[in-house]
């Protein structure tokens, strides 16, 4: 083996390839592995992904690849189906498809809106997005059956454009990158190439459907196929590990190895996941293929178009061959790829699992949102104006202290407890009118009134003093009356022992009197002295409770007086 040339794996375009992908995603797993690819070109800013349409008869199939657009933080991107099951692949239903496909449309497809029934016709997405491309931009990656293609070859104007098919094809159309066949000549190698014929005949009418797409298919727009003998030996997902779990590329790829085991070397399973490269290497190639200075041949990694001739279809088996002599159009407009030196294979693997296994920049919103208005102007601020700055006071001289230092500050005082904190006045008293003259009663002049007082203006010692006087008042006035009670009972019970006929009881006068008779002269003089004391102090008791019940009555009338509020 001789020395392996390496060129650069990012040879990044002045401008991002405007790209249109037609795949089958419903039978082998690297249209997974080309899907992702794409999406990591465009990370790269390498490529720009205009549509995805997909041309089998799979409704799982468009929801694994919104699936994976979502993934990408490209949810928007338009996609369509093909329909038309009499004309082409009845019976691909029948194959039925494999289990990634179901695995990704129930893990990851819980939030796609789309699906088969819904999603608009593959043709009419192909004229819509190659309707607002630019002239001669676009570059077609066919990487399944040519189904889609042949509707948009056959399309007449519509909404999106006044050109038919044909037409816009060839003014929109930079080159057509397609997976099919065998080169050169696919009857060396056993039965037809999938894509263009099936298996033996199993895709009823697929190989008409190539060969009328073929016809149709305007000559000065290159093609340039990649054949099943280039990405046989050429294989790639060993470094898929390397994404997240939440990764629905990786998981494709382990659920297709449950199956299938590592197809890379069929029959072996455990160990990484690898499977060959036919359709990554088309997305590879449609994206970073650039005309070579010496060779003047469009080449990528040791990867080289030959441009001379041009390919022969033959039906109803579907086998191509290669033809030395120039197309209608002339040479160039027909290429088939083939490894121009050693060690191209191993390169491609390398770069393809190098794109796969690149860290996913954050996800993009695939639906952003209208930017909300911006808020209207605030209205200017009138201008302010000048002024002078504040002058200076100077400073005040601080006082010498005296020698023996300054006495200490005093400590501050306590806070006041709650309960005698007050609540300020909620609003300031205001005289309206002058006050009513003050009215007194005739007997109350001259005499203390009490017009307009309440306990609170008295104070607490107010309050006690003339609590006071109205108990002694009380006090006064029960002890007349309870001394004039015993009085008059007195003078009942008198009035009654005079009624009777009792023994009478001598007085003390008639007492002293005996004494005096009997000659006892000192008991009668100390009798006499009693008796007129004793007179005397009834005399000052009577006279003493009739000043008492007279000032208690003066008291109680002042009491009661009315009153007039000030």
């Amino acid at each position: 083996m001789g020395p392996m040339l390496v060129l650069p794996l990012f040879a990044a375009p002045a401008a991002a390839v405007q790209l249109l992908i037609d795949t089958d995603m419903a039978g082998d797993v690297d249209d997974v592995g080309a899907l992702c690819l794409a999406h990591a070109l465009a990370d790269l800013g390498e490529a720009t992904i205009l549509a995805v349409v997909h041309n089998a008869l799979v409704p799982e199939g468009i929801v694994a690849v919104q699936v994976l657009n979502r993934y990408y933080g490209r949810g928007d991107i338009p996609v369509g189906v093909y329909r038309n099951p009499e004309y082409c692949c009845q019976d691909l239903r029948g194959q039925g498809t494999r289990p990634y496909v179901h695995e990704i449309a129930l893990e990851f497809g819980a939030k796609v809106e789309l699906r088969g029934e819904s999603a608009d016709d593959g043709f009419s997405t192909y004229r819509r997005a190659l309707a607002g491309a630019a002239d001669g931009s676009v570059v077609i990656a066919l990487i399944g059956f040519a189904s889609n293609l042949l509707a948009l070859l056959q399309s007449g104007p519509d909404e999106h454009s006044a050109l038919d098919g044909r037409g816009l094809v060839e003014q929109k159309v930079q080159r057509l990158v397609w997976m099919g066949g065998r080169f050169e000549d696919s009857r060396s190698h056993g039965p037809p190439e999938f894509n263009f014929a099936g298996r033996e005949g199993s895709l009823s009418g697929l190989a008409a459907i190539t060969s009328q797409a073929l016809n149709l298919w305007p000559g000065s727009r290159p093609i340039a196929w990649l054949g099943a003998e280039v990405g046989w030996d050429v294989c790639h997902g060993a470094r898929l590990v390397e994404l997240p779990q939440s990764s629905p590329c990786r998981r494709a790829y382990a659920v297709w190895g449950a199956e299938w085991g590592n197809c890379c070397n069929c029959g072996q399973l455990g160990g990484p996941i690898e499977r060959q490269s036919w359709d990554p290497m088309a997305i590879l190639f449609a994206v970073r293929a650039r005309r070579n200075e010496d060779s003047g041949e469009l080449t990528y990694l040791n990867m080289s178009a030959h441009e001379t001739g041009h390919m022969d279809f033959l039906l109803p088996s579907g086998h191509n061959f290669w033809s030395p002599e120039a197309p209608p159009a002339g040479n160039g407009t027909q290429a088939y790829l083939y490894f121009s030196g050693e060690g191209g294979g191993l390169a491609y693997g390398e770069a393809i699992d190098e794109l796969l296994a690149a860290p996913r920049p954050p996800p993009q919103n695939p639906w952003p949102r209208p930017p909300l208005p911006p808020p209207p102007p605030m209205p200017p601020m009138p201008p302010t104006p000048p002024t002078s700055p504040p002058q200076s006071s100077p400073p005040v001289p601080l006082p010498h202290p005296p020698p023996w230092g300054w006495p200490p500050d005093p400590p501050p005082p306590p806070p006041p407890h709650r309960r005698h904190r007050r609540a300020p006045p909620t609003s300031v008293p205001t005289l309206s009118a002058a006050p009513p003259p003050r009215t007194h009663h005739p007997l109350q002049l001259g005499v203390f009134s009490l017009n307009g007082l309440s306990a609170g203006s008295f104070g607490v010692v107010g309050s006690a003093l003339l609590l006071v006087a109205c108990s002694c008042g009380v006090l006064c006035v029960c002890g007349g009356l309870l001394g004039q009670w015993r009085r008059n009972a007195l003078r009942r019970k008198s009035t009654r022992a005079r009624g009777t006929r009792a023994r009478r009881i001598p007085t003390e006068q008639e007492d002293a009197d005996a004494l005096i008779r009997d000659d006892h002269p000192r008991e009668a003089t100390a009798a006499k002295s009693q008796r007129e004391c004793c007179s005397s102090s009834g005399r000052a008791a009577e006279a003493h409770d009739a000043h008492a019940a007279a000032a208690a009555r003066g008291l109680l009338f002042i009491v009661t007086a009315p009153t007039t509020r000030l």
